[in-house]
């Protein structure tokens, strides 16, 4: 549930009290990113909407793992998170063993509350703003049900290319 503070007409400050039965809601909503300025990203946002400690990463093993157990609704931070889940072009370590250019998982190009097996978000947008609002908007989506009214223009993810981008490991901040 959105929550915003105002005094005077203005508004102050915003946050989400998540309310949940558990019946439509993930697991947990995990911000992967692979890269510095994505991480930082998702670690702000992950701050903002009160995420517990373990739902940002910037591991790419722990990333698969939580993309294909389906469990956990998991947003591909930026570019580099993106194209290493649905190309790891990269050919880095995951759990399959599957080599360079393949993975099993797909996005579904519009936001999820519910996470599936092998499905992932792609919030990576065509600059570090849209980024910034693609990663808020679908994480405040997959936990309050709603889209933030930024005033912003709606934006779209980018599409995932065969490049290799990032690391394997980013520290989180």
């Amino acid at each position: 549930m959105p929550i915003t503070a105002s005094a005077g007409g203005q508004e102050l400050a915003e946050t989400f009290l998540l309310v949940s039965s558990g019946s439509a809601l993930p697991g947990t909503v995990v911000l992967y990113a692979a890269d510095p300025q994505s991480m930082a990203i998702a670690a702000a946002d992950a701050k903002r909407l009160a995420l517990p400690a373990g739902g940002v990463t910037g591991d790419f093993e722990t990333a698969w793992n939580d993309a294909s157990q389906g469990s956990d609704l998991v947003l591909a931070v930026g570019a580099a998170a993106s194209d290493a889940l649905y190309y790891n072009a990269c050919g880095w370590t995951n759990p399959a063993g599957t080599s360079a250019g393949s993975t099993p998982f797909f996005y579904p190009g519009a936001p999820l509350q519910q996470s599936e097996a092998d499905a992932f978000e792609v919030a990576d947008g065509s600059s570090t703003a849209a980024t910034v609002r693609l990663t808020a908007q679908y994480a405040q989506y997959a936990l309050a049900g709603t889209v933030p009214d930024d005033g912003g223009q709606p934006v779209g993810p980018v599409t995932p290319t065969d490049s290799c981008l990032g690391s394997a490991n980013v520290p989180v901040p």
